[in-house]
C-alpha cells in the first residue's frame, strides 16, 4: 500500500521535491565547504554547481503546480539536474571520487519517478542514466593509461549493465508478487465475508453470530433430472455454470449474497455481511431486494427455456426474520447460515410450483407494504399449515 501511495503523481511530486531540496543543500555545502575550507577554488566546478543549484530551485518551484504538464515539466527538469550534477562534476574534477556512482542509484531511483502506466518513459530514463554513468566513467579512466584504462572501464561497463539487469529482474519479481497478492485478496474476498465490526478485516473462522432482519432464498431447477438424461455431463455442467453466472451478476447487481449451490439449488440471502465487494452498496429493504432478484432469475430461467427449448423451471421459496451465520470446521471452511428462518425458506421452496415465489408470511406483508406496490401477495394452496405461505406476483406496470 506504500508503494503504490508513493507511485502516484502526488507522491512522486513530494518524493522529488524532498530530494531536489536535499541536492541544493548538498551543492550549497559543497561550495562553502570547497571556496572557504578546502581552498579550492575552481571556478568551472563551482559555476557547474551554481547552475545545477539554480536547477533544483526551479524544480521546487515548478513542483508547486499541479496539473499533469507541470508534472511532467518538473520530472523532466528533476531528471535532466540530477543525471547532469553527477555526470558533470565527475568529468570537471577529473579525479576518482566516487560521484559517478550516484548515476547507479539515479537509474535505481527511477522506479519510484514514474507511475506505473509510464514503463517505456522509465526504461528511458534508467537507460540515460547508465549511459551517463559509463561517459563519466571514461572520462575518468582515460588518464590513467592503456592498460588500467580499459580494465577500469570495462569494470564500470559490467557494473552499471549488471545493475540495471539487477533492477529489472527485482521489478518483475516484484511486479508478479504483487499481481499474485491481489488475486489472493480478490479470492479470501469471494470466500469470507467481511467482518461488520472490524473494517478492512475478514470473518474468522470458527465465530458464528446472530443475524438479524435477514431475507433468505432457496431456488430448485425443475427439470433438472429429465436433463441429465437428455445430455452428457458435460453439456448439463456447461448450462449450469452459464445459468448460474447469471445469476451471480443478478445478485451482485441487487446486493444478494450467494451462500451456496448444490447441484440443482441455489441459496442467497440479503441482511447479510458482503464478500463481493465489487458491487455497490445494498440500499432498500432486504426483502424487496431479494424479491426483485428472485423475480429477475425467473426471467433468465424462462429465456434459457425459449432458447435451448427444453423443459426447465424453477421454484422458489422466501423467508425472513433471524439466522445464525458463521464458518464451522476446518477442511474448505465457507460461510453459511442456519436457523429457522433458512428451513422455511426450504420448506416455502419444496411446497411452491414452477415459475412462482412462495414467501413466509413477515416476507409478503413487507413486499405488500413496498411504497411503489410492485408486488402482490395471495395465500398460496398448501396442504402442509404449518408451511402454509403467499405466492408473490409483479402487478402489470
Amino acid at each position: 500500500m506504500y508503494v503504490n501511495a508513493l507511485k502516484s503523481q502526488a507522491g512522486i511530486t513530494r518524493l522529488i521535491t524532498n530530494i531536489s531540496f536535499a541536492a541544493l543543500t548538498a551543492l550549497v555545502s559543497y561550495s562553502l565547504y570547497l571556496e572557504y575550507i578546502a581552498g579550492e577554488t575552481s571556478t568551472l566546478v563551482l559555476s557547474n554547481f551554481t547552475l545545477h543549484a539554480a536547477f533544483f530551485t526551479a524544480t521546487l518551484f515548478l513542483s508547486r503546480r499541479h496539473s499533469d504538464t507541470a508534472f511532467r515539466q518538473v520530472r523532466g527538469l528533476f531528471l535532466i539536474a540530477l543525471v547532469s550534477t553527477f555526470t558533470t562534476t565527475s568529468i570537471l574534477w577529473q579525479q576518482e571520487n566516487g560521484m559517478q556512482y550516484f548515476l547507479l542509484l539515479s537509474m535505481v531511483g527511477c522506479d519510484y519517478f514514474f507511475r506505473p502506466d509510464e514503463p517505456k518513459l522509465q526504461r528511458l530514463a534508467e537507460t540515460g542514466c547508465l549511459l551517463a554513468f559509463l561517459v563519466a566513467e571514461l572520462f575518468i579512466v582515460l588518464p590513467q593509461g592503456p592498460v588500467w584504462e580499459s580494465i577500469r572501464f570495462m569494470n564500470g561497463v559490467i557494473l552499471g549493465v549488471v545493475s540495471l539487469l539487477f533492477l529489472r529482474a527485482i521489478r518483475r519479481s516484484h511486479s508478479h508478487a504483487t499481481h499474485h497478492r491481489i488475486h489472493q485478496d480478490k479470492l479470501i474476498a469471494s470466500l469470507l465475508p467481511a467482518d461488520p465490526d472490524k473494517p478492512g478485516s475478514y470473518w474468522q473462522i470458527g465465530e458464528t453470530r446472530k443475524l438479524d432482519n435477514v431475507s433468505v432464498l432457496f431456488a430448485d431447477l425443475q427439470g433438472y433430472t429429465q436433463l441429465s438424461k437428455k445430455l452428457n455431463d458435460d453439456e448439463v455442467v456447461t448450462i449450469l455454470n452459464n445459468l448460474y453466472r447469471e445469476f451471480d451478476h443478478i445478485a451482485n447487481k441487487f446486493g444478494v449474497e450467494k451462500i451456496k449451490t448444490n447441484g440443482d439449488q441455489y441459496m442467497a440471502a440479503t441482511g447479510i455481511p458482503i464478500t463481493q465487494h465489487g458491487g455497490l452498496a445494498p440500499v432498500g429493504n432486504n426483502s424487496i431486494r431479494l424479491c426483485y432478484f428472485a423475480f429477475a432469475i425467473i426471467d433468465v430461467v424462462a429465456n434459457l427455456r425459449q432458447r435451448l427449448n427444453i423443459d426447465i423451471s424453477i421454484r422458489i421459496g422466501i423467508a425472513s426474520g433471524s439466522v445464525t451465520g458463521g464458518i464451522i470446521g476446518q477442511h474448505k471452511p465457507y460461510f453459511d447460515i442456519w436457523g429457522k428462518t433458512v428451513n422455511l425458506a426450504a420448506r416455502l421452496e419444496q411446497h411452491s410450483i414452477p415459475d412462482v415465489i412462495t414467501a413466509c408470511p413477515a416476507t409478503a406483508r413487507i413486499l405488500q407494504e413496498e411504497v411503489t406496490g410492485a408486488f402482490s401477495a395471495e395465500p398460496a394452496r398448501c396442504s402442509d399449515t404449518e408451511y402454509s405461505g403467499h405466492y408473490i406476483q409483479r402487478k402489470s406496470a
